[in-house]
């Protein structure tokens, strides 16, 4: 069965928004603990406060890629689903790159 141009148009704009929303904040949540814990740690404070929020960031972005990839696999406001997901990977991409770059011979 397949869609009619109205039917898509009416998709509720909602799930990507709330995708791109939760992604933003707890992309973030994971960045501003990161810091903080490495800072922390470095002048020997304690640091478990800092990790449950690293955390928590992280639910949430996990939160929001999967609202992401349910928006693409439905097909409704693909692209507003295919932003979010963009947006929920920021993490990953970060972590990726630090990888590489600790692993880089200077």
């Amino acid at each position: 069965m397949t869609e009619t141009s109205t039917e898509r148009e009416s998709a509720p704009l909602l799930p990507p928004l709330l995708a791109m929303l939760l992604a933003v904040i707890g992309t973030s949540t994971m960045l501003w603990t990161f810091v903080e814990i490495i800072d922390l740690a470095l002048g020997g404070g304690g640091t478990l406060g800092l990790s449950i929020l690293f955390f928590l960031g992280a639910g949430i972005d996990l939160v929001a890629l999967v609202i992401a990839v349910i928006g693409i696999v439905r097909g409704r406001r693909r692209g507003l689903s295919f932003i979010a997901l963009g947006f929920a990977l920021v993490p990953v991409a970060l972590v990726a790159l630090t990888a590489v770059a600790a692993n880089a011979t200077v």
